[in-house]
């Protein structure tokens, strides 16, 4: 066992570095594991790193604190440096954001966030700035979760000389920098760390698997931190507010303007007061953009300009790599009813103002009422921009009326344009703030752009002027559960069905609902309901066939898929759920043929790749796999389980060298998955490296000592070995976890004839040929055992039975005339 300055123990690598491994290991002093960084000095700088490892230590060492990891020792072997430091077994934030999303309540959050705060501030108490505060630099402890601040490699002493920077360096990972560790116009400072922890929190309280800042290069990332102002944190919460108001100040390009310290934000956390509140006017964007949000937002139009949620969530594994079609949620809140009779009083727009108004006005009014009816004309064929036109004629003619506005804003909806819907139904409303309609459509454009809390109180000012309003009832349960206040939006829900029974889009979205409680037999009652009002409505359709899929009832599900494309042949996404249950039945070639049909309604849907390339693993297609992979690589440069997959179809292919690449970037992102020891490993037993196979199977059993096939496997190599002892050792451990394991029984068994130990070998080789009796190498060896115990008809049976199982033929003839001179004697 390999021991590191005379002190160190070698336990196994932990992770690899920019600059080299990280190591577990234990100090024999005390018996205490350690996590021992190793740096490799490279390139022409050489001399700054060093300065640079040096200072790392010095940090490590010089900061005694609960949430920041302690220095221990500093060693240099062979032109390597060592860092020894505290040990922490657990998580790091990115794998918790990505891995467990909202596993922990807002208060654990917050918990977690002023802990963070309390570590980086101590830094600071020493004139210390961290500049590389990201996901990647904190660990979660297994225990509870307590944060720990890795990594202190390019923090910077503000009044010493440790370390002396050009103009031209870039230090950090920028989509977590600060403006000031860009451009030069502002000094590097404390608030340098708040700007980062402002970056860090906003991606932690909203579970992104990213920093807002992430793009696709490093040049338009810099261009997003330097320019871009993420839109804000828990809209229409107040019990929130506070939150969301301390990262909004903490991001501010300019350091000046910016909190001055992460003491603050600790204080700012703890101040649950309203004296940080959260409007329109101090953190919404100037002007209206439809921004991302964790749900892709999907229009389905119907006849009658309905439009309803769309959610698809198929989830299933394949030869241990988990097909997930991705979940897709939109509450849209479409207008509900067409524009001729949106009017609930009379069913149909008024073209033209009340008759008494007439005598009011100088106004052309049958020319008026021609561009009011053409309009509506237009909107009814879905030629909205024609609409536009005429509406714009009739809004000029007569700007005082606010059903002109009214109705353009809804046309301008379906065109895109959401500024300019907002503008009309601003103005509707300012001409006439009792319209209950005006506020629901301007809340719809809310919606559209995310603007929860905006869209909440458009849906309730409706809801006021027409308490009867079932469908401003159900827009607005649907914005409740994009908040999560699940009780008021079924409140809502439930109040929209009390108003109207026969509305079906309302049974939709409580049945999309209770699939996200996971109350599946609530949601299939609902879609059920819905299909019985409207039953040519595909997207209820599409979601009974995902409560089907849910409960494994395949054959219910692909009929829903059925009817769902029977009436929306056009929606790839359904053709990607019935890809699914074919799956499920293998029937991949009918999967195959969805998928490329979904492909060819959405080229550019790397969803359909993703799952294509599983089938075509079933097909034996593995080149074509690997194309598939190919293609989606942009989008997963940071899931481990990407690379293991590939790993798997470059092992098919026998590109060995390829697959051990990908198993190595996959251990680099992930390394506490232990599969991905037992496939390397497997790469490794190909290749005859026997000694880093036997590394893999002592990492994975540590991860996992519970899985009876990693014992099994290290015992054959140990077997090839002849490392008998260990191997007897690895196969009683594997029988022990699984007392059905017949490789085990069948290797031990050969060791004992090996041994001479017949009476075990035969013990052992019965229970194998009971377990598995197609297998002629059992046969064989207890045919062997036979012949020492001279029960020679007994042992040219079984060397027959192995002959006719694809045995070694010429062997066992040989033996078979030896036993039967034998016999005959």
């Amino acid at each position: 066992m390999q021991i590191l300055n005379n002190r160190y123990r070698f336990e196994k690598v932990l992770g690899q570095g920019g600059m080299g491994k990280v190591y577990l290991c234990t100090d024999i002093n005390n018996q205490q594991l350690v996590a021992i960084k190793e740096c490799v000095p490279k390139g022409q700088r050489t001399e700054n790193t060093i300065r640079r490892i040096n200072r790392e230590y010095y940090f490590m060492s010089k900061i005694q604190h609960p949430h920041v990891v302690r220095g221990i020792d500093f060693f240099k072997l062979h032109g390597r440096y060592f860092i020894v430091m505290e040990y922490v077994r657990g998580i790091t934030l990115k794998e918790f954001i990505i891995r467990y999303p909202h596993s922990i309540d807002f208060e654990k959050q917050l918990q977690i966030a002023i802990q963070i705060c309390r570590g980086i501030a101590n830094l600071n108490e020493y004139d210390i700035v961290h500049r590389d505060i990201k996901p990647t630099n904190i660990i979660l402890t297994e225990e509870n979760l307590l944060p720990k601040i890795l990594d202190l490699g390019i923090a910077k002493s503000i009044n010493s000389d440790l370390v002396s920077i050009t103009h031209n360096d870039l230090i950090g990972t920028p989509q977590y920098m600060s403006p000031e560790q860009i451009e030069d116009k502002w000094d590097v400072g404390k608030n340098t760390d708040v700007f980062a922890l402002g970056v860090l929190f906003y991606q932690f309280f909203s579970w992104s698997r990213s920093s807002p800042f992430h793009s696709e290069t490093m040049v338009s990332t810099i261009q997003k931190v330097l320019h871009f102002n993420p839109p804000p944190l828990f809209p229409g919460d107040k019990e929130k507010s506070f939150v969301a108001y301390t990262i909004f100040q903490a991001l501010q390009k300019n350091p000046q303007q910016r909190i001055d310290s992460v003491k603050t934000i600790i204080e700012m956390f703890s101040n649950r007061e309203s004296k940080f509140p959260v409007t329109d006017e101090n953190i919404r964007q100037p002007h209206v953009v439809a921004r991302p949000s964790r749900y892709k937002r999907v229009q389905k139009k119907k006849g009658n300009s309905k439009s309803i949620a769309f959610v698809v969530l198929s989830m299933f594994f394949a030869i241990g790599i988990v097909w997930i079609f991705s979940q897709e949620k939109s509450h849209t809140n479409r207008v509900e009813k067409n524009i001729s009779e949106r009017r609930s009083t009379n069913k149909k727009v008024r073209a033209i103002p009340h008759e008494a108004d007439r005598t009011k006005q100088t106004i052309n009014w049958e020319l008026y009422q021609q561009h009011m009816i053409r309009g509506v004309s237009y909107h009814e064929q879905k030629k909205y921009r024609e609409a536009c036109k005429h509406y714009t004629k009739a809004v000029t003619m007569n700007p005082q009326d606010f059903l002109a506005y009214c109705n353009r804003g809804i046309a301008y909806r379906e065109l895109g344009k959401l500024k300019e819907a907002l503008n009309d139904f601003n103005k509707a409303i300012e001409l006439n703030p009792n319209d209950s309609d005006s506020y629901f459509n301007r809340g719809n454009v809310y919606n559209d752009v995310r603007n929860e809390k905006q869209a909440v109180a458009d849906y309730s000012s409706a809801i006021r002027l027409n308490p009867r309003s079932h469908i401003a009832y159900t827009s607005r349960g649907d914005m409740y559960v994009d908040l999560g206040k699940y009780e008021e939006a079924l409140d809502d829900f439930n109040q929209a069905v009390k108003i109207k029974p026969n509305y079906s889009r309302v049974y939709v979205s409580r049945g999309l609902l209770y699939k996200h409680l996971k109350k599946y037999n609530k949601a299939l009652i609902d879609y059920l309901k819905a299909l019985q009002l409207d039953p040519n409505d595909a997207f209820a359709h599409t979601n009974l066939g995902n409560i089907y899929n849910i409960q494994n009832n395949y054959q219910k599900a692909l009929a829903s898929y059925n009817n769902a494309l029977r009436l929306s042949p056009d929606n790839g996404k359904i053709y990607l759920n019935r890809a699914n249950i074919y799956y499920q039945q293998r029937q991949f070639e009918w999967a195959l043929r969805d998928l490329n049909k979904a492909l060819q309604l959405s080229p550019n849907n790397h969803q359909v790749y993703d799952s294509r390339k599983l089938v075509y693993e079933q097909l034996g297609r593995y080149e074509e796999a690997l194309d598939d992979y190919n293609k989606i690589r942009h989008l997963n440069t940071d899931n481990y389980f990407f690379y293991a997959g590939r790993a798997i179809v470059y092992k098919r292919l026998r590109r060995y060298d390829k697959a051990l690449e990908d198993f190595d970037k996959s251990i680099e992102l992930n390394p506490a998955e232990y599969t991905t020891y037992v496939n390397r490993g497997l790469i490794y037993e190909r290749q005859k490296r026997y000694e880093k196979v036997v590394e893999d199977y002592n990492t994975a059993i540590r991860l996992n000592p519970n899985d009876y096939l990693i014992y099994s496997n290290r015992g054959i190599v140990f077997n090839t070995l002849q490392r008998y002892r260990e191997a007897i050792q690895d196969f009683n451990q594997a029988i022990a976890l699984n007392p059905n394991d017949y490789v085990s029984y069948g290797t031990r068994g050969a060791i004992y004839v090996n041994q001479g130990a017949y009476t075990q070998a035969l013990s052992d080789l019965n229970k194998a040929i009971k377990l598995n009796p197609r297998d002629g190498e059992y046969y064989g060896n207890r045919g062997v055992v036979y012949y020492h115990q001279q029960k020679f008809a007994k042992a040219i049976s079984d060397w027959e039975k192995s002959m006719a199982l694809g045995g070694p033929i010429d062997i066992l003839k040989i033996r078979i005339e030896e036993a039967k001179k034998l016999l005959q004697k």
